[in-house]
């Protein structure tokens, strides 16, 4: 079961939906779930690996190209789908550049059951070291739904990173079509983690850390009320600090970086799990309990620099 409140989940998706209107673009954006894990030992551990259909097209526009015999190549045709036959395969000649340049122009491919084996003959490792070998399609497939399936699903990879991304939808998508599909990516990243929640990690405190250059005993001493927000990122005011000659107090200003690893994304995901109130006195770092935040739990100095150091 989620440990994601419905809540929290259309407040989330009301807020990318509100964004994209407020600042409309030429195309159609597309919505990206970035995750944070903890405990994972990229060179120890196994990686896992998985894929799950989301119940709505993700990437609609996403480029999809049929390697197939007579039959699918006239069915291509009929359904405007891009496709290539044998003939075609055989004149790139194992060419890598010229591969490259097809897997480079395709997001994916679906092959006939009975060319798919001729694939690495015709054309070499290239779609296998692209990542795209071909998904097979048999006569008995429906091609429009095989298509259809393709783009909407996803992949969650380990690699050799901790934070992981993936389409998960785009901006025409309405609030509950993108909340049902970022609760199933989400529900189905967890059942890959070997711990399930305890690895989704808090990471806003230590991104602040790093992006400010803060000592563990200056952030153990902040308030809520002193992290502000704002469109270009945050302001935190610190009421002394070690670097500052004459204690009368410093404020930081860190940017909104719009990566993985953003410092003000992961402090507001911070303040959302404890619904804090950003006008509170209260002390901001403070202990947790599975996913949320407990109020009353103020962390020490001593574990909050073995969290920073793990």
């Amino acid at each position: 079961m989620s440990k994601i409140t419905r809540d929290t989940l259309y407040d989330c998706v009301r807020e990318v939906l509100k964004g994209s209107k407020d600042k409309q673009r030429k195309f159609n954006e597309t919505v990206e779930l970035q995750i944070a894990l903890k405990n994972y030992d990229p060179q120890k551990d196994k990686r896992f690996s998985g894929t799950v259909r989301l119940r709505h097209i993700p990437r609609p526009k996403m480029k999809i190209c049929i390697l197939g015999d007579a039959s699918h190549c006239d069915e291509a045709k009929a359904n405007g789908i891009p496709f290539m036959d044998a003939e075609a395969l055989k004149k790139l000649n194992k060419d890598k550049k010229l591969v490259k340049k097809l897997a480079k122009k395709y997001d994916a491919f679906l092959a006939s059951d009975s060319l798919i084996k001729q694939i690495p003959k015709l054309l070499g490792p290239g779609l296998s070291k692209a990542g795209k070998f071909p998904t097979i399609l048999t006569h008995a497939d429906n091609m429009v739904a095989k298509v259809d399936e393709i783009k909407s699903t996803i992949r969650f990879q380990m690699k050799k990173v901790l934070c992981l991304a993936t389409p998960v939808g785009h901006v025409q998508l309405t609030e509950d079509e993108l909340a049902a599909n970022v609760g199933l990516s989400v529900n189905f990243l967890v059942s890959l983690l070997k711990k399930n929640w305890q690895n989704v990690r808090l990471m806003g405190l230590h991104l602040v850390a790093f992006a400010g250059f803060t000592r563990c005993d200056e952030l153990v001493k902040l308030k809520c009320a002193d992290v502000t927000f704002n469109a270009e990122g945050i302001v935190v005011k610190m009421e002394s600090s070690k670097t500052n000659q004459y204690q009368d107090g410093v404020s930081l200003v860190i940017a909104c970086t719009g990566q993985v690893t953003c410092p003000v994304g992961m402090m507001e995901h911070y303040f959302r799990m404890g619904v804090v109130d950003h006008s509170s006195q209260a002390k901001l770092i403070v202990q947790t309990k599975g996913e949320r935040l407990r109020k009353n739990g103020v962390l020490s100095y001593t574990r909050l620099r073995e969290l920073l150091l793990e």
